[in-house]
């Protein structure tokens, strides 16, 4: 099995078919847990069918620590939809891979080695190899800390570019840079 989390939000109402998978199957903790990167005071999410009179979709609702009524989750920013949808297909790939586009999409910079450090952990517990693009230097760094301070799962860094070699005529090569060769980085 395999899950592909894209660049762009899924609809709360596609996220909802892939929590009902989750929570019947009990792994809903890990997911709540995984949101408190962002919402500290999350004490559940439950999806709901929308106010909109018009529509069937369901929405996503997070209920607080001391209040009484639930809040829709995109009053948390999208930083929090993007978590939830990064863990809700990551739990759906256990046994297989997930494949994330543009990792850092939405998750501002601050939050991003914590966020590495969930998906390191959920690798791991649900036998998922990890597969992430992307551009950013913040991304890369945080990246590279979670899996130097990792003892116990491995992570690679893949870097493409064109070939410079005027015999390789641009052709795409890959430099495969593992743990070792990462604490060079940090040090640098």
């Amino acid at each position: 099995p395999y899950q592909f989390v894209t660049t762009t939000l899924e609809s709360e109402d596609y996220m909802a078919s892939l929590w009902d998978d989750i929570a019947i199957n009990s792994e809903d903790e890990e997911v709540k847990k995984s949101l408190r990167i962002i919402i500290k005071d999350i004490v559940n999410l439950v999806f709901i069918k929308s106010p909109n009179e018009n529509s069937s979709d369901r929405i996503a609702i997070i209920k607080l620590k001391g209040q009484a009524q639930g809040v829709p989750l995109k009053s948390f920013g999208e930083g929090a939809s993007r978590l939830l949808q990064i863990f809700l297909h990551a739990l759906q790939a256990r046994n297989g891979f997930l494949l994330i586009d543009e990792f850092e999409n939405g998750l501002h910079y601050s939050i991003q080695e914590e966020v590495w450090e969930k998906i390191f952990i959920i690798a791991k517990n649900f036998n998922i190899q990890v597969f992430a693009t992307t551009h950013s230097e913040d991304a890369l760094k945080a990246f590279i800390k979670v899996a130097v301070s990792s003892t116990d799962i491995e992570g690679k860094l893949i870097s493409l570019g064109r070939s410079a070699a005027v015999e390789d005529n641009g052709k795409i090569m890959a430099d495969v840079y593992d743990e070792q060769s990462l604490a060079w980085f940090l040090q640098s």
